[in-house]
């Protein structure tokens, strides 16, 4: 079963169930579909309310719309590592399947990083009546790099190979940390947008289409 098919009352569900699966990276990673589903919405917007760049934005919505598919597919990658590392534990396939489970989280962050970097891209071109939703898209996608860090130092913990720790745990720390940097300036600057003195501009402009 693909979590992309389940309803969202199956889902949670499942989640609030006493079995480990779906767990934290699967949610990390369907916080990022969050984040990048709703970047692909305000390109899509956007291209229509700005018909002077609508390649721009028509552009950043395939990214961000693949991007989300990405994220889709490691919620599911992440549910099969763990179900492996329960297969597989004290026999001599263990610190295989616990490396596994780092790489998905590990991949999550990358992708973390990509969403917020197409936020980023964004700056204020964005029609500006969804500027909310972009302010919420960068803390969907930085609630995924927070998960995803969480879940790779866990299963971290367990393996037994130094060099793969360090380089993993070094990594990790470093993206988030850029993660942290990314969403902060994305929000920062829909903050700015949204002080009432460009809102009363705005609403004064639109007021008709409102």
């Amino acid at each position: 079963m693909r979590f992309a098919d389940c309803t969202l009352a199956r889902f949670f569900s499942l989640l609030a169930s006493e079995s480990p699966t779906p767990g934290g990276g699967t949610s990390a990673a369907l916080c990022g579909a969050l984040g990048a589903s709703l970047l692909s919405m305000v390109a899509a917007i956007s291209a229509k309310k700005n018909p002077a760049c609508p390649g721009d934005f028509e552009l950043l919505g395939r990214k961000a719309e693949a991007l989300g598919q990405r994220f889709l597919d490691l919620a599911d990658a992440d549910t099969e590592a763990y179900k492996r590392i329960m297969k597989t534990v004290k026999t001599s396939d263990a610190q295989d399947a616990l490396k596994d489970a780092v790489l998905t989280p590990h991949a999550i962050l990358g992708a973390s990083l990509e969403g917020l970097a197409l936020a980023k891209d964004l700056g204020d071109r964005y029609y500006a009546s969804t500027a909310s939703d972009v302010g919420l898209a960068a803390q969907s996608l930085q609630a995924a790099s927070d998960g995803a860090e969480l879940t790779a130092l866990m299963n971290l913990a367990c393996i037994t190979d130094r060099d793969f720790r360090t380089r993993y745990v070094t990594e990790s720390r470093a993206m988030r940390e850029q993660a942290l940097r990314l969403s902060r300036e994305v929000y920062q600057g829909v903050l700015n947008r949204l002080t009432p003195p460009r809102l009363r501009r705005f609403h004064k402009r639109h007021a008709k289409r409102l």
